[in-house]
């Protein structure tokens, strides 16, 4: 006799909204790798192009 657990998992039904659920899933991983990805390949040029700016500490306001 087979397990409510195993005739879960061969419900048809059961099993396209698992197979749904994982398409969107990674769908969504392989955006965020990609997003990773640019963040990383650009790090360099956005510490370079922010390393000599001179920003202020404190700001004097007028009395």
């Amino acid at each position: 006799m087979a397990s409510p657990l195993f005739d879960l998992l061969n419900n048809p039904v059961v099993n396209e909204i698992i197979s749904t659920i994982f398409r969107i899933y990674l769908s969504k991983l392989t955006i965020y790798q990609r997003f990773l990805k640019y963040i990383y390949q650009n790090l360099q040029y956005i510490n370079d192009s922010t390393r000599n700016i001179d920003l202020p500490t404190k700001i004097d306001i007028p009395s």
